[in-house]
């Protein structure tokens, strides 16, 4: 078999036409529909090979992200989305762990029913197809108006027990790649030392001494919690009709402190005030986190950091200097006294 006949070789059939208007949602909306006409029939056999299946199949294109391209995939009981992936399944991976272990009534994290690769291509995941558009897609006054059903649907997350060890990002086996939360933290912090940012124009190296040393200052009011965080939640949480349909994309996910979602949230979407909403869920249970404002701005300076180094290294002036004025006002809005 030649080179060019192994790269060909059982691939599935890729449909991307798509006229101006449509998106992933309206895609999304008209494959649902067509689901919705399925139910009430007679049920199929099940699919037992899905990387056949697919081989097989025209693929109706959905939408893209950083490394993963999605697409409708038609199946007798209805649609169901296949994503692709060049590099890696580990993703993909950790997407079937968290809706086999953390999913339930309060956290609905969609199917994964398959993942696979070909020999000479991606890997592909299959997943179930739900309804919903990405919470930081809907505008500045639906967002806060949504605010307390994510902050419900983290709230139940990180209160689901698991028996995996570790802590910090987690493998697909489920267990964490650190031995303590605070080897985590000094992770991220450490991002800010990056060799390949002296380079690069936008790097301000005593902005960003300012900030890892403030947020080494902070790292003893952490506490060694192990509990499920999402890492990315606004990003990655679909809603309909103001209701949680899915928590998807686990790439980010770990073990530790779940202020850490708070504050990402917080820091994100200023406009929801999500640490005050949060804070009041833990008032109404009677359990305030200790040193909950040091927490909160301890991983929103890590947050912070990693966020810098994305955008100096991909040279996002405008962004740049939005977050690091943020970063530099919440320091000092804290009333903490720093060692410089």
């Amino acid at each position: 078999m030649t080179k060019e006949t192994q790269e060909n070789h059982s691939q599935p059939t890729f449909t991307s036409e798509k006229s101006p208007s449509a998106s992933v949602n309206s895609l999304a909306a008209s494959a649902i529909g067509r689901a919705l006409d399925y139910a009430g029939s007679t049920p199929r056999s099940p699919i037992t090979d899905y990387k056949k299946f697919i081989e097989n199949s025209e693929l109706k294109r959905l939408g893209e992200g950083t490394d993963v391209v999605a697409y409708i995939l038609e199946t007798p009981d209805g649609p169901e989305v296949v994503r692709f992936n060049k590099e890696t399944d580990y993703g993909f991976k950790k997407d079937k762990f968290a809706a086999e272990h953390f999913a339930s009534p309060r956290v609905p994290i969609p199917r994964v029913m398959d993942v696979g690769k070909w020999e000479y291509a991606d890997y592909y995941a299959v997943s179930e197809l739900v309804p919903g558009k990405i919470f930081k897609d809907f505008s500045s006054e639906e967002v806060v108006a949504l605010t307390p059903v994510v902050v419900e649907t983290l709230g139940a997350l990180h209160e689901t027990t698991h028996s995996q060890t570790g802590f910090g990002w987690w493998n697909p086996d489920g267990n964490g790649k650190h031995q303590s939360w605070r080897d985590t933290l000094i992770v991220l912090r450490d991002l800010g030392v990056n060799p390949e940012l002296k380079s690069k124009s936008l790097f301000e190296p005593k902005v960003m001494e300012q900030i890892m040393a403030a947020s080494s200052q902070l790292l003893p009011y952490c506490p060694e919690e192990r509990r499920p965080i999402h890492g990315d939640p606004g990003h990655n949480i679909l809603i309909d009709n103001g209701q949680v349909t899915g928590v998807i994309d686990w790439t980010q996910s770990m073990y530790g402190d779940p202020l850490f979602d708070v504050a990402k949230l917080d820091l994100h979407f200023p406009e929801s005030n999500f640490k005050a909403v949060f804070k009041r869920r833990y008032e109404s249970k009677g359990t305030i986190p200790q040193n909950f404002d040091e927490r909160i701005l301890c991983y929103q300076l890590l947050v912070g950091i990693s966020d810098l180094v994305h955008f100096v290294k991909n040279e996002k002036e405008t962004t740049y200097k939005r977050r690091k004025a943020g970063i530099l006002k919440a320091i000092q809005d804290s009333g903490i006294t720093f060692q410089n």
